[in-house]
């Protein structure tokens, strides 16, 4: 692994927030499919940005951009401002600098070791494509499903985490990591928090709807996509399924598939959804056979 060091300085950030009480339902999802499309333009001057959207509601959990002011910052998000102005969305937003990495940081996620986010969540990820962000039509087609998905069940708290970057010119060796993240904008995270006072079948039920609903239609308007292993529920790539090896690893798959074989012959390593994983079924006990 290679961890990239960089010199300590100052780090410019931004929050930014709107909801539709104060502002029309249809602006606020206009102003979403905006965001979109401003992206692109942002992320390639360095900055990344963490945002969520949320029945309602779309914020800036954090903003980062390496040795720039509160104002550079807010010269970078003038057009996407403007933009909500002509759309008659009333926002709150702010910019500040940190000294460093760390209190910016600290600033806008909470202080380590801790965090803002809790273990106890379903979860699972899509990478969205550059170009899904970039055409109108699709970055419309995108927010409207994420709109529904976070509209259901208003109880279970539905909301996507995204971060976005520009990893696209970023030169590296030849790697492992599945190609798709070299033309994302974005990874989201649909989340829901596990409700432990409920049934457990409600939770599940939930679950169920996250990958049998949210994820199909999400494929749908990000055809180009994929997801990230991590974060991903293996629910919506079961066992005895394929699908999972475009979706992880892309073209990488073959090679990937020739290396597991002459390292592990045997199958000694299994996971779920790691490669060769084709090979095996579990039974009804959770034993693993040889297909």
């Amino acid at each position: 692994m290679a961890v990239k060091i960089y010199p300590e300085g100052p780090v410019g950030g931004a929050k930014l927030s709107f909801n539709d009480t104060s502002s029309s339902n249809s602006s606020c999802t206009a102003a979403v499919a905006a965001w979109w499309q401003a992206l692109p333009d942002l992320v390639d001057t360095g900055a990344t940005v963490l945002f969520a959207v949320e029945s309602g509601k779309f914020f800036f959990e954090t903003l980062t951009a390496r040795d720039k002011t509160a104002a550079e910052v807010t010269t970078l998000l003038t057009p996407y401002l403007a933009r909500l102005k002509r759309l008659g969305v009333k926002y709150e937003y702010s910019s500040y600098v940190s000294q460093n990495y760390l209190q910016h940081y600290n600033a806008s996620n909470d202080f380590l070791p801790y965090g803002l986010y809790p273990a106890t969540m379903l979860f699972n990820s899509r990478l969205i494509p550059r170009k899904g962000s970039e055409d109108a039509n699709r970055a419309k087609e995108l927010t409207d499903v994420m709109q529904q998905a976070v509209d259901y069940q208003p109880e279970a708290g539905w909301r996507f985490g995204c971060s976005a970057s520009n990893v696209k010119d970023v030169a590296h060796e030849d790697n492992a990591v599945v190609p798709y993240w070299q033309d994302a904008i974005a990874i989201c995270i649909q989340i829901s928090l596990w409700n432990w006072t409920a049934p457990r079948s409600e939770t599940l039920a939930r679950r169920a709807h996250m990958a049998e609903v949210t994820v199909p239609a999400m494929e749908a308007v990000t055809p180009d996509g994929s997801a990230y292993l991590n974060e991903a529920d293996p629910y919506v790539y079961p066992p005895g399924t394929t699908k999972w090896q475009n979706t992880f690893y892309g073209t990488n798959y073959p090679r990937l598939r020739q290396i597991k074989n002459k390292w592990d012959p045997r199958a000694a390593f299994y996971a779920n959804t790691a490669v060769g994983a084709e090979d095996w079924t579990e039974d009804s006990a959770g034993r693993l056979c040889k297909v």
